[in-house]
């Protein structure tokens, strides 16, 4: 099981999820100034929705939501000033799969919903 979360995190962190250089964005669809913060919308070349979530200061901050080219979620995701922090929510079909956790950067925890049914 560890070696199953293991893979599934590095594949999260580096090539499926809030990764910009895997995905291939034909556009950014919306950038919203206010203050500090900046809101921020991808989407795929058909306009579906990617991935949104808010910038403060050039970081992400607060829960970012990420979805597939048929506008189902594939995983909510927590950031403190940049960095990994709280839960991240991953979904497969739309159906809660798992759910890790992350301090700092770091994962701290995770859990295998499928493993526990």
């Amino acid at each position: 099981m560890k070696k199953i979360i293991g893979l599934i995190s590095v594949l999260l962190c580096g090539v499926l999820v809030f990764s910009q250089n895997s995905i291939n964005i034909e556009k950014e669809y919306k950038k919203t100034k206010i203050d500090k913060k900046t809101e921020q919308v991808f989407v795929y070349q058909n306009d579906k929705l990617i991935e949104k979530g808010i910038l403060v200061n050039g970081k992400r901050e607060g829960v970012w939501q990420s979805f597939d080219d048929e506008g189902r979620i594939t995983a909510e995701a927590s950031f403190a000033e940049g960095k990994k922090n709280g839960v991240w929510l991953i979904y497969d079909n739309a159906s809660l799969k798992y759910v890790l956790h992350y301090q700092n950067d770091k994962r701290v925890g995770a859990n295998d919903l499928l493993v526990n049914r």
